[in-house]
């Protein structure tokens, strides 16, 4: 049995005038996913997320280097979240978001996070989503890294993406694969 908040999304969904859903079976990862964002947020405010995409050019695809939105995107968690908080309005000031976030992650580091902010969090440079992975693996705790937690092969790539962009690496926190 489908929820009838599901129901409802789905109806808003589909009179936005986008790829409609046409069968969202409970056993689909689309409709857990689904459920879940109604679970965390409220119904109120999936459907909040829903009118935020009909008021926004760039997820109906009509601005360059946009295209349609489409469900099994929506319903992610981190594109939930943008959605929700504006990232894709259209407005001046979250088009230049947009534009500055397709610099790769280190300029945009550099040209944003300013030294002082580097040495309060030092992981602050991180992209926010890999950050958020960490901590959720508790590879990152508060300011302390914990390279037991991590995989091998992610060892290096971690501490050379910190040390690129100025975060300063402690002696036990180094590995011997890692370039120094």
């Amino acid at each position: 049995m489908r929820s009838p908040e599901a129901d409802r999304t789905i109806e808003a969904w589909n009179d936005l005038g986008l790829r409609p859903v046409k069968k969202l079976f409970p056993s689909s990862k689309r409709y857990q996913n689904l459920v879940k964002r109604i679970e965390e947020n409220g119904i109120d405010d999936v459907l909040q997320a829903i009118q935020k995409i009909k008021d926004s050019s760039y997820l109906q695809g009509k601005t360059e280097n946009s295209r349609m939105v489409e469900l099994e995107w929506f319903v992610d968690p981190d594109n939930f979240s943008k959605v929700l908080e504006g990232y894709y309005d259209d407005s001046e000031r979250r088009q230049q978001t947009r534009e500055s976030n397709d610099k790769p992650w280190t300029e945009w580091v550099k040209e944003n996070i300013s030294k002082e902010q580097r040495m309060l969090d030092r992981f602050c440079v991180l992209h926010p989503s890999v950050r958020r992975e960490m901590e959720e693996k508790r590879i990152i705790v508060g300011q302390n890294l914990y390279l037991e937690n991590l995989p091998e092969d992610g060892k290096s790539i971690l501490l050379n993406c910190l040390r690129i962009n100025g975060v300063e690496i402690r002696e036990d926190e180094k590995t011997d694969d890692v370039w120094w």
